[in-house]
């Protein structure tokens, strides 16, 4: 049971990332389920097992992409406050 876990994570993963790369490139009409299909491998029911349709697999590039930024925003935030609160320990 765990691998089939796995295997619809890393078909979700290929799908966002394909998707990502295509709509970086020529834009998000221009994209076509189908030809994620082609390049991933998924098939098109694997595919709306996990998006409902075209504009869920945009969302979920978009809430993929804002958790990156949160992500690196986060690290640099803590190393800034790490670097002031050495700063104010030094100079104490």
């Amino acid at each position: 049971m765990l691998e089939a876990t796995e295997g619809k994570i890393s078909a979700r993963e290929r799908l966002l990332d394909a998707a990502e790369a295509a709509v970086l490139a020529k834009g998000f009409a221009a994209t076509s389920i189908d030809e994620l299909l082609a390049e991933t491998g998924v098939s098109k029911s694997g595919f709306f097992y996990h998006f409902k349709d075209k504009g869920a697999l945009a969302k979920a590039i978009l809430e993929r992409y804002l958790e990156r930024d949160r992500e690196l925003l986060d690290q640099m935030f803590s190393r800034r406050s790490r670097r002031d609160g050495d700063a104010r320990l030094a100079s104490a």
